[in-house]
């Protein structure tokens, strides 16, 4: 005997529930790897990495220049000429004028990464109180999980995101509490056929899109800084790369100075 059609319709409900359930978490994982994770890994990298990569950078571009104005300033006694100084630095300047550019990128980048370092932190229990209120918030609010939400509750959408990108949990739980008000109650299906296949459409939907998202997040922890994290948890590593980073800084120092004198000699 078959599946009465109030079988059909409460098992339906169920799967859709766990579907939603299911999709939420997963879109909430992403969005935490986005705003919260990956901020935080890239910071912690340009502090105890990036910066010394930033400084190496630098002093290999300066190896570099002062390697090119010493050239062109031979190539001018070659031809029996008096080096005209400033013409030699205007085309040192225009030759490593896009090196300059992503030095600027770099610092830009390094400033960037020391102030999300050390603005305020939420503790542990903020955190997690601020993942399980945007959770809320993707379950009722979110376009794949809602897909006939008014205009309003697109507009609260967006704020949700702002307030938990910025990490405003004062302003998450503001905005989560007038989600009833925009949304209303939950998406309604009738009890009938068409209700049943409405159900079992909407469940196949979801688990298509968790398994999108999944397959997101999958990716996005193979991309920087994702892929750090294990190396920033060991503390022996990461000084390892310290030391062999200021080793070569230093080298880079010395190979600096040299060429320093050579041209304060020629």
């Amino acid at each position: 005997m078959g599946k009465s059609l109030e079988d059909e319709y409460l098992a339906q409900k169920v799967a859709y529930a766990i579907a939603r359930e299911g999709c939420a978490t997963e879109v909430e994982i992403y969005t935490h790897l986005v705003d919260v994770a990956g901020p935080n890994l890239k910071s912690a990298y340009m502090m105890l990495i990036g910066r010394f990569e930033y400084r190496l950078f630098r002093l290999t571009l300066d190896a570099r220049r002062w390697k090119r104005r010493l050239e062109l300033r031979q190539t001018a006694f070659n031809a029996n000429e008096t080096p005209d100084l400033a013409a030699i630095e205007a085309k040192v300047e225009a030759e490593f004028g896009d090196y300059l550019a992503e030095l600027k990128a770099r610092e830009a980048e390094l400033n960037a990464a020391r102030g999300h370092f050390h603005c305020g932190r939420l503790t542990d229990s903020e955190n997690t109180q601020l993942r399980v209120t945007y959770l809320d918030a993707v379950k009722r609010l979110h376009p794949d999980l809602n897909p006939d939400l008014p205009e309003r509750a697109k507009m609260l959408w967006a704020q949700v995101q702002k307030a938990y990108k910025n990490r405003d949990f004062e302003q998450l739980k503001f905005l989560s509490g007038i989600v009833g008000e925009v949304v209303g109650g939950e998406r309604a299906f009738e009890k009938s056929r068409e209700g049943v296949d409405a159900l079992t459409a909407e469940v196949k939907r979801l688990k298509e899109k968790t398994k999108e998202v999944r397959a997101k997040i999958a990716a996005l922890r193979k991309e920087q800084p994702y892929c750090y994290e294990d190396f920033l948890a060991d503390s022996d590593e990461v000084e390892t790369r310290q030391k062999a980073l200021q080793s070569e800084i230093e080298a880079m120092e010395g190979r600096i100075e040299e060429y320093e004198r050579s041209w304060n000699n020629g």
